[in-house]
């Protein structure tokens, strides 16, 4: 859920909550999604290779910007 709520804000210029509220009226699902934490940090390239190696032999040299 959260790349099609990135996906819309930058579309619409709506925030995550007002994604959220549509998504709900839309199909029904009213769960509330987990907060997520991520224990990783972002310039430590050694560190992103060992954690996700397929991801790294794909997009290290050309990272997805969002």
């Amino acid at each position: 859920m959260s790349a099609a709520s990135i996906a819309y804000e930058k579309k619409t210029g709506l925030d995550y909550d007002e994604y959220y509220d549509l998504y709900e009226k839309l199909t029904g699902d009213n769960t509330i999604p987990p907060d997520m934490e991520f224990d990783w940090d972002e310039d430590d390239e050694e560190g992103l290779k060992k954690k996700f190696p397929a991801l790294w032999d794909r997009y290290g040299d050309n990272p997805i910007e969002y």
